[in-house]
């Protein structure tokens, strides 16, 4: 069996779309992760006093940080990768 191979040039067209192509996933992650620790928070602020929200507050940001950590690692990995190919 013959594979069906699809090729893309990347490097014509238009660029603005295809900006909003690639970064539109990251965004929607970052969104999605947003919005549960909004959740969280409301949660936990229904049943717990000010010292709980802060430490929702908290994990959130570490959480964000670390993500963003890794999505860029995982960029720089695949550009490395990419040029060794």
């Amino acid at each position: 069996m013959r594979k069906a191979s699809i090729e893309r040039n990347l490097t014509e067209g238009n660029v603005v779309k295809l900006l909003i192509q690639f970064a539109l996933p990251f965004m929607l992650s970052n969104l999605i992760q947003s919005l549960y620790n909004v959740a969280d928070m409301l949660i936990v602020g229904n049943y717990s006093g000010t010292a709980a929200i802060s430490g929702v507050n908290i994990g959130g940001q570490v959480t964000f940080i670390l993500t963003n950590i890794i999505v860029g690692l995982t960029v720089g990995g695949t550009v490395i990768i990419g040029q060794y190919l």
